[in-house]
């Protein structure tokens, strides 16, 4: 599935669900539809697993304008989060390593 099926899937299902706002503009009469989402939906869209990047990219949206940290904390905090995935990522494909390693010597 391409990132933009993932987007219209997620418009697709907010669509659905929220209260919808039609203006109907006059001058081209088309129908404008105002949808409201948030980073959580765009998280399940783009399938974002790992809880240091979505922490991440909610840090990186609007970093210094939520709750009371600064801009640059919450940036070094982004970083912080990532490099925590990435060790997670490294852990996991050496343990997958060892995993195969040790399969093809057993013999079950």
């Amino acid at each position: 599935m391409s990132t933009g099926d993932k987007y219209q899937k997620c418009l697709l299902r907010k669509i659905k669900v929220a209260d919808l706002l039609k203006l109907i503009d006059d001058s081209t009469d088309e129908i404008i539809v105002k949808v409201n989402f948030d980073v959580y939906d765009v998280l399940v869209a783009w399938e974002v697993k790992l809880p240091g990047s979505q922490h991440a990219i909610k840090k990186l949206l609007m970093p210094g304008e939520r709750h009371q940290k600064t801009q640059l904390q919450d940036l070094k905090e982004s970083i912080d989060a990532i490099n925590r995935d990435i060790e997670i990522v490294e852990i996991g494909n050496q343990y997958t390593y060892q995993q195969e390693n040790t399969n093809e010597d057993s013999d079950c």
